[in-house]
């Protein structure tokens, strides 16, 4: 018996209406250059976002991982927002931020999204988190 794999468009005559505040591509934000350079399905001028260094790339020239390029201003997936990073001891879940938490915030722990019923603060600067596990190190909030 053989199989045989097919891939086409989709054609979609509306827009997407979002209710969450996630990407729509899991490509777009990630949380480093190793899952940057693990993504299979590539394409010249995918734009992705890495977390732990706070850049934005593109590939340009080709789809193999040297064709990865550090892209800013305009058109990035983050450009233009408040951004606070902190390594954070076991027992700390009342952070300090420096900015107004909107309900667009997007958290992250150990590059891992975090949902908004697992964290409070939207309109203070301080955000608490709300977990049951305290196994994380690396906080990051994007606004």
């Amino acid at each position: 018996m053989m199989s045989i794999m097919a891939f086409s468009q989709i054609e979609i005559g509306t827009n997407f209406e979002l209710i969450a505040p996630l990407p729509i591509d899991t490509r777009i934000a990630l949380s480093d250059t190793i899952v940057r350079n693990s993504i299979y399905w590539r394409y010249e001028g995918l734009k992705v976002f890495t977390l732990s260094d706070t850049t934005n790339w593109q590939l340009q020239g080709g789809v193999a991982d040297s064709n990865w390029v550090k892209v800013s201003g305009a058109g990035g997936s983050f450009s233009g927002t408040n951004l606070y990073e902190k390594e954070l001891t076991s027992a700390e879940v009342a952070i300090s931020v420096g900015f107004n938490i909107t309900s667009k915030s997007m958290v992250f722990l150990n590059g891992t999204y975090v949902k908004s019923t697992q964290w409070s603060g939207i309109g203070t600067k301080k955000l608490t988190l709300i977990l049951n596990i305290k196994q994380y190190d690396n906080f990051l909030i994007k606004q």
